[in-house]
């Protein structure tokens, strides 16, 4: 499937631009923002820039304290990513690091501080030293909502709410633009540039902290258009998702509480990470969702604890007031209750692959934040570098794309012919669950080679069904851009034998 539907377009003034921004987190806000003021800029949104993943963002964002601090940055993220990870692109975010808390700071971000003004730095499981700034939980919504009052108000950018982009639109010099659904109608958008930053995967899993358009959509399309893809099998499982099985979406408690001396205790209360690694509670996140999973299995348990009761009422809810209400709601006083928890999906380390400047490897496509595999995060990202990596290099597109000229649009566009005809096998949202049970059952925390395989057979079939099938709305899309997705996760894992962080293979 090049196009997942058919279309004709011509470029006109009113749907022409010089750069188009897929995604309003704070990848896709930030790069608009650093464009120049004479680049006409469209960012194209199926979510409010409050309803993306960013804005879930609770622990903070690691910034480099200083020339002292940049080789410990550095070596507590390559070797959270099991050495995996372009050290070259590890020491680029290290070192723009103090600039981005510059910038977000002189866009209104306020970050707690410490009584004496100085911002005040915590740190979460990885960290060799306290340098993460936060404002409170909710570090990713305080961002988010900076960065789009500043959107809204330039008058380069133009935004299209509540918009579905369907596929990449390219010609023999490269990206021309995207294909989307604006209004109900399938429009189409047209620029040399385009970005990608639609976030990750959570969705393609039966528990995620992800909102709900995190399907992929972004990486499917690059995958049509013909980017490379790389490291998908590396998909990051928070171990502590709060356990409530009556929702899909699971809330996550952060890092953060472990960083300020939360415990993990098995189902009958034992504390078990100090068995597991030298930083106990504080190890990386792939060793700690697996332990907390091995203890799971071994009490034939649903969930863990995580023991905050001992930090006392009024710290936690000056600290976590979101973590703490959120709870509350669950029947859970945190001051008091230990909170069932379990590993949920919650990030993806693999993604579109691009150079340092964002840049993939079709000309004109640039891609940042969770949808892009720059190598910052190896095989297990470093807490709180991911709004750093998100930032760092959408920064760095919106100053390479004035200095990268490209050819002039052609006078007119269509996307092959389809002739189907056949109904779409599915009712989508079953669909959409079968996926998710067998990612959930075969790629998950702990996966086989026969899993893997089995789970490869099935999603392949599911494609199959489907390609001689119309597509005639948004739910067919994202179901096929799942399948899509899913099969890039499986067949990345299945190409790598040996675990390796996130990726762990049993048998």
């Amino acid at each position: 499937m090049r196009y997942l539907t058919s279309f004709a377009g011509e470029p006109s003034d009113h749907n022409r631009f010089d750069v188009i921004v897929i995604g309003a987190g704070v990848g896709g806000l930030f790069a608009a923002l650093n464009l120049p003021h004479s680049m006409k800029t469209a960012v194209v949104m199926s979510a409010l820039p409050k309803d993306t993943n960013s804005g879930l963002a609770q622990g903070g964002i690691a910034i480099c304290q200083g020339p002292e601090d940049q080789e410990s940055h550095v070596e507590d993220t390559l070797e959270a990513g099991c050495r995996h990870n372009d050290p070259e692109a590890v020491r680029v975010m290290v070192k723009e690091s103090p600039d981005i808390a510059q910038d977000l700071m002189a866009l209104g971000v306020e970050f707690d501080r410490n009584p004496d003004g100085s911002l005040k730095l915590t740190r979460e499981g990885g960290h060799s030293k306290n340098r993460i700034l936060h404002t409170k939980d909710s570090t990713g919504a305080e961002i988010v909502r900076a960065l789009a009052k500043a959107a809204r108000g330039r008058d380069n950018l133009t935004f299209f709410d509540n918009a579905f982009a369907v596929d990449i639109i390219t010609d023999q010099f490269g990206s021309a633009g995207v294909l989307a659904v604006l209004g109900g109608a399938t429009r189409c958008l047209f620029a040399r540039h385009l970005v990608v930053a639609t976030g990750g995967i959570g969705r393609l899993y039966e528990r995620t902290t992800n909102m709900r358009y995190s399907s992929g959509d972004g990486i499917a399309m690059a995958i049509r258009a013909g980017a490379s893809v790389l490291d998908m099998e590396f998909v990051q499982f928070h171990p502590t998702g709060l356990y409530s099985p009556s929702s899909q979406q699971s809330f996550l408690i952060s890092e953060a509480v472990r960083g300020e001396g939360g415990i993990l205790r098995s189902p009958k209360g034992e504390p078990f990470m100090r068995d597991e690694h030298p930083l106990k509670d504080l190890a990386p996140r792939d060793i700690v969702a697996r332990a907390v999973t091995r203890q799971m299995l071994k009490h034939n348990s649903p969930f863990v604890y995580l023991d905050v009761t001992h930090l006392g009422g009024d710290f936690l809810r000056t600290r976590f007031p979101n973590i703490y209400h959120r709870c509350l709601e669950e029947g859970l006083d945190i001051a008091r209750d230990w909170i069932p928890v379990r590993p949920v999906a919650h990030y993806l380390m693999g993604g579109i692959s691009t150079d340092l400047w964002g840049r993939s490897s079709v000309e004109g496509l640039y891609a940042c934040g969770e949808a892009a595999r720059t190598g910052v995060h190896g095989a297990n990202r470093l807490a709180s570098n991911s709004l750093l990596e998100a930032l760092v290099f959408a920064k760095r597109i919106a100053r390479v794309i004035p200095d990268t000229p490209r050819p002039g649009l052609l006078p007119s566009y269509a996307g092959e012919p389809r002739h189907r005809g056949a109904e779409f096998p599915w009712d989508p949202t079953e669909a959409m669950e079968r996926i998710r049970r067998i990612m959930t059952e075969r790629a998950f925390v702990i996966r086989t080679a026969e899993g893997l395989r089995k789970a490869r057979e099935e999603l392949g079939e599911m494609l199959s069904s489907a390609g001689g099938a119309d597509l005639s709305s948004i739910d067919h899309f994202e179901v096929i851009n799942m399948i899509q997705v899913a099969l890039s996760v499986v067949n990345g894992a299945l190409s790598r034998p040996s675990s390796l962080g996130s990726h762990w293979i049993e048998g």
